[in-house]
């Protein structure tokens, strides 16, 4: 067993108590934050997308909203889990059917529990969309774990957790209805723990509790697959690289998470004849934008760059509604300059070599990270959808480098979290002042100024293929 790792050098700004007190600060700031966005959403509202080719939305406020709460309304009518039927006249309102069931049960318990009853009601809507936000909130806290456990810098993982709890477009996501935020919670959490048993040392109990969060992540969105490689790294680590104590390690903690989410793969190949539901995703949206036809289109450098690179970008700081309402160029470039600065800081590091758990936390995260790029490289190269919330299980990673950054830059100055707070806290103020007239503007307009395209499926809203608009610069 490897000997418990020594924490890096850090000045102790802050008392442990302290550090966690304002990370919990902070998660509360991305909880009441979240609320907000939530209440200037639109919830179940139709309209025109403005900046893709004026066409008609059923529903203009949180991408997927609609569908997660149909899912979320059946449940809790005690129907059972819905059929993901890939030729169903009823796809635009059942494309979410195939996902785990792990957030759709939490959330039909919380609605059943709160009193809420119709999907079609604005206070079913929030208090779905309050549920997203305290498993935001949950996520922030599991990013500031992972740094401290990890690294064991409080100032750092500070910055960490308000690069996290702030970055408006993490916010949005937890303000609207989706398994998103209790996945990245779950990643986040996962991360921690994983980094906690680097640095203390190996425990059958703790890594029963890894490898059943493990299997709540499987449970909750098949992209939690990509949790495996830090789960490995960390066996490794901490079998002192001894052959056959990793193998009997990981099996225990991989083996767990297969047995949990078993039953849900076992039902998947019995309906759909793959445990991941993969091919009836394929036949249900073989009509979505294709990145072929982009390609034709632009040109293979085209589409990775102005398409995908660009609508990521982005939405990694904020893109809102269905992709359609955006902020100046230049506060995306900005933005985007700092945060690189931060993080190649973070990555290069400050001179200070780490200790080995450290160092393993590294692999850890890069291995995650790694396997998350290539998931969202593989889905676009099959289908359009620069949308950084793919990459955003990630999240405590990233983060993560930021804050070492940020305290690499800064120093480890007790004012430093408190600056990128402040910074970060001002965009989503900005962006909470923008959203409503957006939405309403939105919402005014008749199909018959733009382009008209009523839905008929899932298919028809996801065909439209979004163009620039005035005034929309693209990056070449």
């Amino acid at each position: 067993m490897p000997k418990r790792g020594k924490v890096a050098p850090s000045i102790p700004v802050f008392s442990p108590r302290a550090a966690w007190a304002l990370a919990g600060g902070l998660a509360l700031a991305h909880f009441a934050l979240a609320l907000a966005f939530a209440w200037v959403t639109p919830y179940r509202t139709a309209g025109i997308l403005i900046h893709q080719n004026g066409a008609f939305a059923a529903d203009i406020g949180a991408p997927d909203e609609r569908q997660h709460a149909n899912y979320v309304s059946q449940l809790a009518q005690g129907k059972g889990f819905p059929v993901f039927r890939p030729g169903g006249e009823d796809l635009y309102e059942t494309y979410q059917s195939h996902q785990p069931p792990a957030y759709y049960v939490v959330a039909a318990g919380w609605v059943k529990a709160s009193g809420a009853q119709d999907v079609e009601d604005q206070g079913f809507g929030f208090r779905l969309r309050a549920l997203s936000g305290m498993l935001g909130a949950a996520a922030v806290l599991g990013v500031f774990a992972f740094v401290i456990w990890g690294f064991g810098r409080p100032i750092a993982a500070l910055c960490a957790a308000a690069f996290a709890a702030l970055l408006p477009m993490n916010v949005a996501l937890s303000g609207a209805i989706s398994n998103d935020p209790m996945l990245f919670a779950v990643c986040s959490w996962t991360l921690a723990l994983l980094a906690r048993s680097l640095r203390q040392g190996y425990s059958v109990r703790s890594w029963i509790g890894i490898g059943a969060l493990l299997g709540l992540g499987l449970l909750t969105k098949t992209s939690a697959i990509a949790l495996f490689v830090p789960a490995l790294v960390a066996a490794w680590w901490v079998s002192g690289r001894k052959v056959q104590v990793f193998a009997l390690r990981a099996a225990l903690v991989v083996g767990l998470a297969l047995a949990i989410v078993a039953p849900w793969w076992l039902r998947n190949t019995q309906l759909y004849g793959d445990p991941l539901a993969l091919q009836a995703f394929s036949e249900a949206f073989v009509g979505t934008a294709q990145a072929s036809v982009f390609v034709d289109a632009f040109g293979a450098y085209g589409y990775w760059t102005q398409w995908v690179g660009w609508w990521t970008l982005r939405s990694s700081i904020g893109a809102f509604g269905y992709m359609d309402i955006f902020l100046p160029n230049m506060l995306y470039g900005g933005f985007a300059i700092a945060t690189l600065l931060l993080l190649g800081k973070g990555i290069a590091g400050n001179g200070e070599p780490l200790d080995p758990a450290a160092r393993a936390s590294v692999w850890m995260a890069v291995g995650f990270s790694a396997v998350v790029l290539l998931m969202f490289v593989r889905f676009n190269l099959q289908y359009f959808q620069g949308q950084a919330r793919y990459l955003f299980p990630a999240m405590a990673p990233f983060a993560a480098w930021v804050g070492l950054g940020a305290e690499s830059l800064l120093g480890s100055k007790r004012w430093a979290p408190f600056v990128l707070a402040a910074a970060l806290a001002s965009l989503c103020a900005y962006v909470l002042v923008l959203l409503p007239g957006e939405f309403r503007r939105r919402e005014s307009l008749s199909p018959n100024v733009l382009q008209y395209v009523k839905p008929k499926s899932a298919l028809d809203l996801r065909t439209v293929l979004p163009v620039r608009a005035p005034g929309d610069t693209w990056i070449c």
